[in-house]
């Protein structure tokens, strides 16, 4: 889906941020494929869950609209106590 996605960025993108300029509405994209900065932790559970909260972060504050494009792979499925842990770390945003 890189082709997709960069024709987005350079195409769509551009265009659809001039469309809604004109309306006084703003877009931001946010890409989260380049990752989430974790090497100063040392656990293997807290970077899943440092990378969960920033993640869940990125979606509330996407509010109210939000356009997902899942790529060729969906990433990790935590147990269900890390995400309840990293939703109330985040100050209870939905999860699910």
């Amino acid at each position: 889906m890189q082709a997709e996605r960069d024709y987005l960025r350079e195409h769509l993108f551009p265009r659809l941020e001039e469309k809604l300029r004109e309306r006084r509405h703003h877009l931001e994209t946010i890409d989260l494929r380049w990752g989430v900065e974790t090497v100063s932790v040392d656990e293997e559970e807290a970077k899943e869950l440092l990378v969960l909260k920033v993640c869940l972060a990125e979606v509330e504050r996407s509010r109210p609209f939000l356009i997902v494009l899942p790529g060729d792979r969906y990433g990790s499925v935590l147990p269900k106590m890390r995400m309840t842990a990293a939703v109330v770390a985040i100050g209870g945003a939905t999860a699910g």
